[in-house]
């Protein structure tokens, strides 16, 4: 059987959708642990009105404390061996449970995922987003890009539980939550499904949404430094430390170009932070600092490295002469951008014909 864990923060306009997705999946060995979070506005009504509908849905109400610790509550009070997350403004495919579980059974997973779809929340137009997964089902012993593959979203998969209990594995109380998870809960698996088949609906934009609150910038590297803390503890720091950089590289990415133009000091201090993080990873700054780091003439990217540089003559605009990172060309070229990776060396990057219209989620977790 399946725990299906709701957690709920005044999204009243979007719960019954959410919460009727859940009820009419064709799997029906589920249980339905909706989390209201302190809720201001009408959500608890909706619930209420549900639980007394479908015997199969467990309301917890708390006091607001944010989406980690609903998730927390929700993973404590689960009585089955396997969980699901979904956030109440997102909402499943009918056989989403069906397809994954049964999928994880056959193969003994301990991570089920599947492809999404992106919904515009302005025009409700839905755009698939595949997983990059050569194979239905990962060793993850034998492919240590898993962590990235994956995706740090919590929805979207389903997990077995003792995968959070025997690790000791809980989301922080701060947004972008997931990315302190996600990685290492795929790096501590044994193997993954991967269902190619669209079966959840992720809500995008939405207005009110915690990550596009640009406040929530120095959450993501609170997250990146938690999640590094974990792969410490356990002791795979190094297995994983090309992966680890891909990560840090791809949420540092996520965040300059959300929000370069309305918070210039929060991501250029988000920046100075991700820099030293890289250079940590390599356990030593000096060695970074030999590097010859590329930056496209943008003066914010500029001034942030040389901050954590120490010599300014080891910038340089040159492609064709960096050692290192840092960023994207930032080319506007019929509708899209031309990208251009330095992780870990020069030689990674892409040709000129490698022209897409630019979406940083998917392209971080995908090209990477």
């Amino acid at each position: 059987m399946v725990s299906i864990i709701i957690p709920v923060y005044n999204v009243s306009s979007y719960l019954e959708r959410c919460i009727h997705s859940v009820i009419n999946q064709t799997y029906k060995d589920i249980e339905i642990i909706i989390i209201n979070d302190g809720s201001t506005d009408k959500s608890e009504d909706i619930c209420l009105k549900w639980a007394k509908k479908d015997g199969r849905i467990i309301y917890i109400s708390k006091k607001n404390e944010g989406l980690g610790s609903a998730r927390n509550v929700g993973i404590k009070a689960a009585h089955y061996d396997y969980i699901t997350f979904l956030d109440s403004d997102d909402w499943l495919e009918d056989t989403y449970i069906e397809k994954i579980i049964n999928a994880m059974k056959s193969t003994n997973a301990d991570i089920g995922l599947c492809d999404i779809y992106y919904v515009d929340s302005l025009t409700m137009k839905k755009n698939v987003s595949k997983i990059r997964l050569d194979a239905n089902c990962v060793s993850v012993l034998s492919e240590t890009s898993i962590i990235n593959k994956i995706r740090t979203f919590a929805w979207g998969k389903i997990y077995k539980k003792k995968l959070f209990i025997e690790n000791k594995i809980e989301y922080p109380d701060f947004t972008f939550e997931d990315i302190a998870c996600t990685p290492i809960l795929a790096a501590l698996s044994e193997r993954v499904v991967y269902v190619p088949d669209a079966l959840c609906n992720y809500y995008r934009n939405r207005k009110g949404s915690l990550s596009n609150n640009a406040k929530n910038i120095k959450d993501i590297i609170s997250s990146l430094k938690l999640m590094n803390e974990r792969f410490l503890r356990f002791n795979i720091q190094d297995k994983y430390k090309l992966e680890i950089k891909k990560l840090l590289l791809g949420q540092a990415r996520f965040a300059y170009q959300k929000w370069k133009d309305e918070n210039s000091k929060e991501i250029e201090d988000l920046l100075i932070e991700f820099i030293e993080m890289i250079g940590k990873l390599d356990r030593d700054l000096k060695k970074f600092n030999e590097k010859k780091v590329y930056v496209i003439n943008d003066a914010l990217l500029q001034n942030s490295v040389k901050k954590v540089i120490f010599d300014e003559n080891q910038l340089t605009t040159d492609i064709n002469t960096a050692d290192y990172f840092i960023t994207y060309i930032n080319h506007n070229t019929e509708g899209g951008y031309k990208r251009i990776i330095e992780v870990p060396q020069v030689s990674d990057i892409f040709d000129d014909k490698d022209i897409i219209s630019w979406n940083i989620a998917e392209f971080i977790m995908e090209e990477l």
